[in-house]
């Protein structure tokens, strides 16, 4: 399972992202963001830096998407 961890976080984020083109609901960006950061993480730990800016990124964006005037 740790071997093939990535792998499925890949699928997690293609199923996803298809559901969400072709549905027109944009609710699983956030999940996508958070997965993308994870896979960085397991890639290089010692860059967990990285993964929480871009974590902290996807949250924001996606805040200020839904609350735009």
């Amino acid at each position: 399972m740790a071997k093939n961890f990535v792998s499925i976080l890949f699928v997690l984020i293609l199923v996803t992202s298809l559901y969400d083109i072709f549905k027109r609901k944009w609710i699983f960006r956030p999940i996508n963001g958070g997965a993308i950061c994870v896979i960085f993480y397991h890639i290089s730990p010692d860059h967990w830096w990285t993964s929480l800016v871009l974590l902290v990124f996807f949250y924001v964006f996606e805040w200020w998407r839904h609350h735009r005037t």
